[in-house]
């Protein structure tokens, strides 16, 4: 009872430190997003662009001014106005708008000065998203812009009035590059980030090993959230009009698979019971997508009609997410601990991007954007340092076991206690690959009829094939653990050529025989696969092997029988 207890007031105390870092976090993101605004109102200052900050909407006769942004109800048709009469030198200036999931008309002095249209062959029942820049007429009279707006999609019932830009076209579009100079940065940066991921789980597999992604889904949720910020830029979207269906696809393929990769990198650092939860989710989001898809494109129901179900979604994934975090005792993953600031400052940038949304419709994307940035640097720093503790561990031991006394005297290769420390060494160290269990054949028949000095050849004769290979290949670790046993550990991953390695170290032992009376000396092996990801037990993994290993001799025994059957005046036995 008092165990229980006392366990119950340590989580509660760790969930007022959560809270506490979380609130702490909220107001720093507060004050990094007044910092940006207050940047962004000076760059566009300086570049001669003006902010249209509300637009004048008609409802039952009455104008009525509504701030931007804004989320507005709309029925069939919107209809606002822009007034111009603040601005004093209207010569040579456009405006940029942003329109999502409608067509529009633009209207100067009733005149249709700029059209959206959905055209006929159009992917999509929605219009997707238009960067709209006009030019404002220079003989304008009335000084105000009239919009119309019809929605695309079926109970369309509300409409996002976003900011818009007046002043020269080269002055907004520069205005722009400059106020988003960051998060391209940060998107740059992301992407740099993916493709040395990747890049070093596919080439360098002895320093990250091929079955742990961590780092590299680390990157993949990076480039998820930069494809999203930028796929709702006013600017990236005005470059890629051309191809605004496929930008409005890429948003919502990003924000459906975003927290996806954050599922699979906290399966394995958290207890084995969460395990399972996690991966559903990864997989419930991908199905989630992937359905979507086939409904928007056929015209069915599109990724906008369906955004609360992967809000939910998602909401439900970073649950279990923060219960398995929170629920996982520091004690048995000690990553836990490292994890907490990154953890805690994307939790607390969640609820941040959460609020702001539901107040403007909006979302706050460069504060967001170098937040996860840096959250991401702090987890990926963790990760690489870690890797490189282990790689460098295991490296400075495979040299220390050289110099201590675990050497076979006949092979010099390492003993059966350099195999017991090895595999030690392994449960500690996060290293997968795979385990061969290997047994001479005839070694007591070689013996009795050659005699033992036939004997030591035979073994000498596959310890050299073996410590070739070794030399063409590091990830190798080789132990004479017996007479006529060894135990061999590859540093590769589950898809590696196994059985073509075991094939041709068979072919090289048989070829090397200089034995009479049609010997051939052979070897009998069994081998399994060890990840450390799955928290296997290494004995257990190797008892596989050799199980596997007095299969394959069982096989052997049958075909040297028939060997022993036609040799002559001699007395035979059999291994």
């Amino acid at each position: 009872m008092e165990k229980s207890t006392t366990k119950y007031a340590k989580k509660l105390k760790e969930l007022h430190i959560y809270i506490g870092l979380i609130i702490f976090f909220i107001l720093v993101f507060i004050f990094i997003y007044s910092i940006s605004k207050k940047t962004e109102a000076i760059i566009f200052e300086d570049e001669g662009v003006n902010k249209i900050k509300s637009v004048k909407v008609l409802e039952n006769g009455e104008f009525e001014e509504i701030g931007m942004p804004k989320a507005v109800p709309v029925g069939k048709e919107l209809e606002y106005y822009i007034d111009l009469s603040e601005y004093e030198n209207l010569e040579n200036k456009s405006i940029a708008a942003f329109y999502t999931y409608v067509d529009a008309e633009i209207y100067a002095d009733d005149k249709l000065i700029y059209e959206i249209k959905k055209g006929d062959d159009a992917l999509l029942m929605s219009n997707a998203y238009t960067a709209a820049i006009f030019d404002i007429p220079r003989d304008l009279k009335d000084r105000y812009i009239r919009v119309k707006v019809r929605p695309l999609l079926p109970d369309f019932n509300k409409y996002t009035l976003r900011e818009m830009f007046i002043g020269r076209k080269s002055d907004i579009i520069l205005a722009q590059i400059k106020e988003n100079a960051a998060l391209f940065l940060v998107s740059i940066f992301l992407c740099i980030n993916f493709l040395v991921a990747l890049f070093i789980n596919l080439k360098d597999k002895s320093f990250f090993k091929s079955e742990d992604y961590s780092f590299l889904q680390m990157s993949v949720f990076g480039v998820l959230m930069a494809m999203y910020f930028n796929s709702q830029l006013w600017l990236v979207v005005y470059l890629m009009s051309e191809a605004k269906e496929f930008m409005y696809f890429i948003e919502y393929f990003s924000l459906s698979l975003i927290v996806a990769p954050a599922c699979l990198f906290m399966k394995p650092k958290t207890n084995k019971k969460f395990a399972k939860p996690l991966y559903i989710m990864a997989g419930i989001l991908l199905a989630n997508i992937i359905i979507q898809t086939v409904l928007s494109f056929a015209k069915i129901i599109e990724f906008k009609q369906m955004l609360y179900l992967t809000h939910a979604f998602m909401l439900i994934a970073i649950l279990v997410i923060m219960i398995s975090f929170f629920f996982t005792n520091s004690d048995e993953c000690p990553s836990k601990k490292e994890l907490m600031l990154p953890v805690v400052m994307i939790a607390g940038i969640g609820i941040f991007s959460v609020v702001y949304y539901i107040i403007y419709r909006d979302l706050a994307f460069k504060t967001v954007s170098i937040v996860i940035a840096i959250a991401l640097i702090i987890i990926e720093i963790k990760e690489v340092y870690e890797k490189y503790k282990n790689y460098r561990t295991l490296r400075i031991e495979k040299k220390l076991y050289e110099k201590l006394a675990v050497k076979d005297s006949l092979t010099g290769l390492f003993n059966r206690q350099a195999h017991e420390e090895f595999i030690t060494r392994i449960k500690e160290v996060n290293i997968s690959g795979w385990i061969l269990s290997i047994d001479l054949n005839n070694l007591k028949y070689i013996n009795d009829a050659f005699g033992h000095i036939k004997g030591d050849e035979l073994i000498l004769n596959f310890a050299k094939i073996l410590e070739k290979k070794q030399e063409e290949n590091d990830k190798i670790n080789i132990f004479r653990i017996g007479g006529d046993e060894f135990f061999i550990f590859l540093e590769e991953d589950e898809n590696f050529d196994i059985m073509g390695f075991v094939a041709e170290l068979k072919e090289k032992y048989s070829s090397a025989s200089n034995f009479e009376d049609g010997f051939t000396q052979s070897f009998s092996a069994g081998c399994s696969y060890y990840s450390a990801d799955l928290n296997q037990d290494v004995m257990g993994v190797y008892h596989i092997a050799d199980k596997l290993m007095y299969e394959d001799k069982a096989q052997y025994k049958k075909k040297f029988r028939k060997y022993i059957v036609r040799l002559e005046g001699k007395k035979t036995y059999e291994s």
